[in-house]
């Protein structure tokens, strides 16, 4: 007796990649405003959530994107949130979160940067 497995467009499950938060090229004084981009990439099904902190306050992204738009094995994710800097941030935090249901109800993935890098 011979037995046949048929997987017909079995949806894929992966995690997201951790997110990664790149902030300006340039150093910038008080008082700016800047760009901080988070991305996190290879990811199925195409629900994601992601949130920006910071100091561990939310804060409004600018923009988000999920691509591609269609069906895909996986997904990216692209966000921008713009940060007015103020003379203490020094020591302040930028972070994106990102939550997906292959972290099964565990803790979001974070991706952090430093605004010491920015001042």
């Amino acid at each position: 007796m011979t037995m046949m497995f048929i997987v017909v467009n079995a949806p894929s499950v992966v995690k997201p990649s951790p997110p990664m938060v790149s902030g300006p090229a340039t150093r910038a004084p008080p008082e700016q405003t800047m760009s901080f981009t988070c991305r996190s990439h290879g990811f199925s099904p195409r629900n994601i959530s992601l949130k920006w902190f910071k100091n561990g306050s939310e804060i409004t992204a600018s923009q988000t994107s999920v691509d591609p738009e269609g069906d895909s094995v996986s997904y990216n994710i692209s966000s921008t949130a713009k940060v007015v800097l103020a003379p203490g941030d020094v020591r302040s935090q930028v972070v994106c979160e990102v939550a997906h249901v292959t972290l099964q109800g565990g803790p979001p993935l974070r991706g952090t940067a430093n605004l010491s890098q920015t001042i």
